[in-house]
């Protein structure tokens, strides 16, 4: 059960049959593919600078 469809919603009253619920929740959000290509040109910038001044630069903070 969803509540972006409303097949979850819960109302005062008892129903005597079944909702059906024959559609699929899965979907692509294209704004995650837009923020990670912006986080590569950023990355790809820095990069550039840190070679630029011959700077050896270390992530030393990981996320799972």
């Amino acid at each position: 059960m969803c509540i972006d469809c409303g097949c979850a919603e819960r109302t005062a009253h008892s129903h005597d049959h079944k909702h059906d619920h024959d559609h699929d929740h899965g979907r692509t959000i294209r704004v995650e593919e837009d923020l990670l290509a912006r986080n590569d040109r950023l990355a790809a910038g820095n990069r550039e600078r840190f070679a630029r001044h011959n700077l050896l630069v270390l992530n030393l903070v990981s996320s799972p």
